[in-house]
C-alpha cells in the first residue's frame, strides 16, 4: 500500500470517526428546532416580517411570512421547538411603546384546560384595540356629540322650556314666602287666643296645638329651604357599538355643603332602571352608596383638576359589575363624558359618550 493509499484511508477513517461523534454528542446543531403556526388577524396592524413572538413576554420566535388570505391578514410564525401554547391563549398584536415596533403578542390564559395546540395550525387571531381604531371611533363619537349639542342647544333655546323653568323658579320662591306668612298669621293668631279665652287648661291646650302647627310649618319651611340648593342634570349619549340612544335624568339635593341626595331614572324608555343614592365629599374626592342602575353599589370620583372628574361605581355584587367613567366641564352647565358600564364583562356596547346638561 503506497502512501497516498494511506493517507487517504487514515482521513477517510479520521472523517468517519469525527461524523459519530458529532452525532453522538449532538455537538453539531445549525439552530433550535422550530414549528410553523399561523394566525389570522382581521387587521394585521403594521406588523412586519421577522417581528418577534412572545408568550407572556417571553421570546419565543419570530414571524415568519405574513401575506393576504381571502381577505383577512395571514401571519406565518416559527415557535421554538421545546415551547407548547395553550389551545386557548389569546393571540394579539402589542406594540413597545406608542410609536415602536409591533410584535406578535400571546397572552396565557386565565383557566388552562390542559390542552394544547397542535404544531402547523391555523389560529384565529384577536386585533384588539388598536390606536388608529381608537382614533377613528373618537373621531365618529365627537361628531355625534356635535350633534347632541346641537341638539340640547336648540332644546335650551326654546322659549317654551324657558318659561317653564322660569315658572317652575318663581313657584318656588311663591311657596317660601307662603310658609313665611303662614307662620306669622299662626303667632298672631296666638295672640289673639290669649286674649280670648282665661281659662288655664284650655288656653294651655291652644297654645300647644298652635305651637305643633307652627313647628310643623317651620319644618315645612326649613325642608323647602333645604332642598332650594337642586341641582337638576339631564343627560344624552350614545354607545361605540350597537347603535343604542341613551337618555337619563335625575335630581341632586344638597342638605349642606358636603353632602348630597340623588334621585333619578338611567335609561328612561329603555332599560328604565331607578337610581338612589347618598354620599359626601371631602375636597377633591367623593364616596356614595345606594340603587345604582337598580342594585345596591358604591361608588368613588376625584376631581382631577375643577372642569375634570374620573368616577367608578361597584354594583351588582352578584355580577360584580364596574362602571368607570370620566366627564369634562366645558362651563358650569354643560359638559362631556365618556363611561364602560361594565368594565369587567362589558364591550363596546357598553361604552357610551355622550353630554350632560345641568340646570
Amino acid at each position: 500500500m503506497n502512501s497516498e493509499v494511506k493517507v487517504g484511508a487514515f482521513t477517510l477513517a479520521g472523517a468517519v470517526i469525527l461524523a459519530g461523534i458529532i452525532s453522538f454528542m449532538g455537538a453539531f446543531n445549525f439552530g433550535k428546532e422550530k414549528y410553523d403556526l399561523t394566525i389570522t388577524y382581521s387587521d394585521a396592524q403594521g406588523l412586519l416580517n421577522g417581528a418577534d413572538v412572545r408568550y407572556a413576554g417571553v421570546h419565543i420566535g419570530n414571524v415568519k411570512d405574513i401575506h393576504v388570505d381571502n381577505n383577512k391578514a395571514a401571519v406565518v410564525v416559527e415557535i421554538n421547538d421545546e415551547i407548547q401554547l395553550p389551545i386557548n391563549a389569546v393571540f394579539s398584536i402589542g406594540s413597545d411603546g406608542v410609536m415602536g415596533g409591533k410584535f406578535v403578542n400571546i397572552i396565557p390564559p386565565i383557566n388552562f384546560n390542559g390542552n394544547y395546540i397542535n404544531k402547523n395550525s391555523e389560529i384565529s387571531g384577536d386585533t384588539g384595540a388598536s390606536v388608529d381604531n381608537f382614533l377613528a371611533q373618537s373621531t365618529e363619537l365627537l361628531a355625534r356629540v356635535g350633534v347632541i349639542v346641537d341638539n340640547l342647544d336648540k332644546m335650551l333655546l326654546n322659549e317654551t322650556i324657558q318659561k317653564s323653568m322660569n315658572d317652575g323658579a318663581q313657584n318656588l320662591t311663591k311657596v317660601t314666602e307662603n310658609l313665611r306668612n303662614i307662620t306669622a298669621h299662626l303667632q298672631g293668631i296666638t295672640g289673639v287666643i290669649d286674649g280670648v279665652t282665661q281659662e288655664p287648661a284650655t288656653s294651655q291646650a291652644l297654645r300647644e296645638t298652635i305651637s305643633n302647627v307652627r313647628d310643623t310649618s317651620a319644618g315645612t319651611k326649613k325642608l323647602v329651604e333645604t332642598i332650594s340648593d337642586v341641582e337638576i342634570d339631564v343627560d344624552a349619549s350614545h354607545n361605540m357599538k350597537g347603535g343604542h340612544w341613551r337618555g337619563n335624568m335625575g335630581v341632586t339635593l344638597y342638605p349642606s355643603k358636603n353632602d348630597f341626595v340623588y334621585f333619578g331614572g338611567y335609561d328612561i324608555g329603555d332599560r328604565n332602571k331607578f337610581d338612589a343614592q347618598v354620599g359626601s365629599k371631602f375636597g377633591p374626592m367623593g364616596i356614595s352608596a345606594g340603587s345604582m342602575q337598580g342594585e345596591f353599589g358604591v361608588g368613588l370620583s376625584y376631581d382631577v383638576i375643577k372642569m375634570f372628574r374620573v368616577y367608578s361605581q361597584l354594583y351588582d355584587f352578584d355580577d360584580h359589575k364596574i362602571r368607570v367613567g370620566g366627564e369634562v366641564k366645558l362651563n358650569n352647565n354643560l359638559s362631556v363624558y365618556g363611561e364602560t358600564m361594565d368594565a369587567r364583562h362589558g364591550d363596546k356596547k357598553e361604552v357610551y359618550a355622550g353630554v350632560r346638561v345641568r340646570f
